[in-house]
C-alpha cells in the first residue's frame, strides 16, 4: 500500500462521548426528553446531520439549539478526547516507511486543529475537511481528487473509517476499505476489505 486515507472522528479520534454529551445538554435545555445517550449515539454513527435531522422532524429542534450545539461542540477542550491506542504511532510508521497519510472528514478544519495538538500534522500529506466543499460520503470525489492530484493507484490506497459510508466511499472509488471496530463487541462490516480492532493490524495489510 501507498496511501492511507483516515477518516477523523471515531477513527483517529475518539470524539463520539463528548459530542454526545454536549448533545444531549442542547436537547436539555430544549426540553426534550428522548435525549438517551445510546441512542444519541446511534444516530451519530450514522452521522450528526443525520442526528440533527431527527430532532428537527420529530422534535422541531429549532435553528437555534443548533447553533449552540455547533458553539459547544467548538468550546470542547481539546484535552478531554484522546486519540485511539496505536494512532499515533501508526501514523508516524506510515510516514517513516515513506507511504502517505491522508484525512478525509465531514468535520470542518477544527479537525486539523486537532491533529496540530496531538503533534500528528506533519504525518499528512493532506486534510479534506467540510471546507473544501466536496460532496458528503459515501461519494467518492475526495477520494478521487486525491488520487488524480498525487497520482495514486487505486489498488495501492485504503481507507479506514468506523462506519458504512467510509467503506462505501472506498468502494466507490474502487479502493480498499478497512473497517474500524472501536468497539469490540461490534459486528464485522461484511462489505469492508478488512475488519479490526487495533491499529497495529494495519502493519499487516499495508
Amino acid at each position: 500500500m501507498d496511501a492511507v486515507i483516515w477518516d477523523f472522528d471515531g477513527t483517529l479520534v475518539d470524539t463520539y462521548s463528548k459530542t454526545v454529551e454536549v448533545f444531549r445538554r442542547v436537547l436539555r435545555e430544549e426540553n426534550i426528553q428522548d435525549n438517551n445517550s445510546t441512542k444519541i449515539l446511534s444516530l451519530m454513527r450514522i452521522s450528526v446531520t443525520h442526528t440533527i435531522n431527527y430532532y428537527i422532524d420529530n422534535y422541531n429542534l429549532t435553528e437555534d439549539a443548533i447553533e449552540r450545539f455547533n458553539k459547544y461542540e467548538k468550546e470542547i477542550n481539546m484535552s478531554e478526547i484522546n486519540l485511539y491506542p496505536n494512532a499515533k504511532e501508526i501514523c508516524k510508521w506510515i510516514y517513516d516507511n515513506g507511504k502517505k497519510n491522508f484525512l478525509y472528514t465531514h468535520k470542518d478544519k477544527l479537525a486539523i486543529e486537532y491533529l496540530k495538538h496531538y503533534n500528528i500534522l506533519n504525518y499528512f500529506t493532506e486534510c479534506i475537511t467540510r471546507e473544501n466543499g466536496f460532496p458528503p460520503k459515501p461519494s467518492p470525489n475526495s477520494i478521487l481528487y486525491l488520487i488524480d492530484k498525487y497520482n495514486l493507484e487505486p489498488n495501492n490506497i485504503i481507507m479506514i473509517g468506523d462506519r458504512d459510508i467510509d467503506i462505501l466511499a472506498a468502494k466507490s472509488a474502487n479502493i480498499k476499505g478497512v473497517f474500524f471496530k472501536w468497539n469490540m463487541n461490534e459486528s464485522n462490516l461484511e462489505s469492508a476489505d478488512y475488519n479490526i480492532t487495533n491499529f497495529n493490524e494495519l502493519k499487516y495489510i499495508i
